[in-house]
């Protein structure tokens, strides 16, 4: 889970990557490095002079002796493999993202990738395209489910390997593909490759029409997730013809994302309180409290499934339904990551320092984090679910698992990729196993139930946590 701070920067003569790197190492991780050294830095102070001058050393002795000389690109991975090894050393969820880790990092914060947004696949020998993502440059371009590439630039592709090599570039750069489609000539889509948006809500449909109760699967926590749920719950609702009863929100292998995204998300449920309070050093706690406005759910009846791998947001988000009383946690004891990590970006030089800055604790005061339990402390790290549903065996977990990390095909596309699917082998549209198949959305899906039944004329208050299991 990561929030993202900008650092002043001030245009200047251009300086060698060494002193540059280590230049921003010295005002970003200044009070890292400090207690590392075994005395405190004022923020924004420099390095210790001895410090930068062993690094300019050994770097200097390397770029001299070196068996092979190195040239100006492997120097820059010198330096920037430096950065990572010590933000590394801080713990495991401390990142270094150099600029050409710059895809990956859009791709796991904001749920975007690089490309022309097209699922494809090898069907006897050519390219088929199953479905392009909307509006991504290949839909905007007029590209279509069932369309064969033949060729991208002037390289013929039989297999979906090499069309995915042909496809890959930088954002903005051109790429002409040379189309089939039924019975017509060739025909050349000239586009850019761009962002594409991979959705992180997923699965949205209906377990129980006559009671009203819906069911989504948040993968993770993406700049987008607030907007795309929004958007799964109208969609639910038009096709019930009524206001949404209850809810089921799956969490299960969910590892976490951006704070910001999931107290938007979290409010939306939550009409008063505290959602979270991060804890920093030197007892600068940070609170975060529901704003009434922006609760447009107070009344859903809620169950939220969790497992193992269900992590940081994951948890804020759960643990804070769980404290307010607002949903049911079902499934297994989640993850326990209950630290904060804020992300530090220089935009001119295309870098980024991820690393711990505080760990929170839910409006109950619970400290999810497991290794921040006192010793001795006979109560695990995570959540404990109100409702303990473990899987049968591994081949149950897995089935279900499986289905839910597929590709959701969109649902523009559905029934044209349906018809596709009877016609190609290979091809099919995909859906999560039902509670029939699935235990813990079973579960789930009686505890949404339970609560509607128990349930008064009025809903009593959402804003009053309540004491939760441990």
């Amino acid at each position: 889970m990561s929030s993202e701070r900008i650092p002043p920067s001030a245009p200047g003569p251009r300086v060698p990557l060494w002193f540059l790197l280590t230049t921003v190492l010295s005002v970003a991780l200044a009070g890292i490095a400090g207690v590392l050294c075994g005395r405190r830095l004022a923020p924004g102070a420099n390095l210790p002079a001895e410090e930068l001058r062993i690094l300019s050393l050994a770097y200097d002795h390397i770029d001299e002796h070196y068996i092979f000389e190195l040239p100006e690109e492997r120097r820059s991975e010198l330096m920037h493999s430096a950065i990572a090894g010590m933000v590394e050393h801080l713990d495991h969820y401390s990142r270094y993202y150099p600029p050409q880790k710059e895809e990956l990092y859009n791709r796991n914060t904001n749920g975007i990738m690089t490309g022309i947004g097209v699922v494809v696949q090898t069907s006897g020998d050519h390219v088929l395209l199953v479905y392009p993502y909307p509006d991504g440059p290949a839909a905007r371009a007029g590209l279509e489910v069932g369309d064969i590439i033949t060729a991208i630039g002037d390289k013929a592709v039989q297999t979906m390997e090499q069309a995915v090599e042909l496809i890959r570039g930088e954002p903005d750069s051109p790429v002409r593909l040379t189309v089939r489609r039924g019975g017509a000539a060739p025909r050349v889509f000239e586009l850019n490759r761009g962002a594409v948006r991979l959705p992180s809500v997923k699965w949205a449909r209906l377990l129980d029409r006559e009671a009203g109760i819906g069911y989504v699967y948040l993968e993770k926590f993406t700049r987008n997730s607030d907007t795309e749920l929004t958007a799964e719950l109208a969609y639910l609702e038009k096709e019930l013809g009524r206001r949404l009863s209850g809810l089921v929100v799956d969490l299960r292998h969910n590892p976490g994302g951006l704070l910001p995204t999931c107290l938007a998300l979290t409010n939306r449920f939550i009409p008063s309180g505290t959602l979270v309070t991060l804890k920093r050093r030197e007892h600068k706690d940070e609170e975060h409290r529901a704003n009434p406005a922006r609760c447009t759910r107070p009344d859903l009846a809620l169950a939220v499934l969790i497992d193992g791998e269900s992590a940081s947001a994951s948890e804020v988000f759960a643990g804070a339904l769980q404290d307010h009383g607002r949903a049911r946690l079902v499934g297994t004891r989640s993850f326990g990551k209950g630290v904060v990590q804020t992300v530090f970006r220089w935009s001119k030089h295309k870098i980024r320092l991820k690393f711990t800055t505080s760990y929170y604790v839910t409006p109950n005061g619970r400290t999810i984090e497991k290794e921040l339990r006192p010793a001795g402390s006979q109560v695990e790290g995570g959540l404990a679910p109100d409702r303990a549903v473990p899987f049968a065996d591994r081949a149950a977990q897995r089935a279900v698992l499986l289905r839910l990390h597929r590709r959701e095909v969109p649902r523009e596309y559905r029934a044209a990729v349906t018809a596709l699917a009877d016609q190609v082998s290979g091809v099919s549209v995909s859906q999560p196993l039902g509670p029939d198949r699935d235990a813990q959305l079973a579960a789930g899906l009686e505890e949404v139930r339970s609560a509607l039944a128990r349930r008064p004329a009025k809903a009593p208050n959402a804003g009053t946590p309540r004491a939760p299991a441990t």
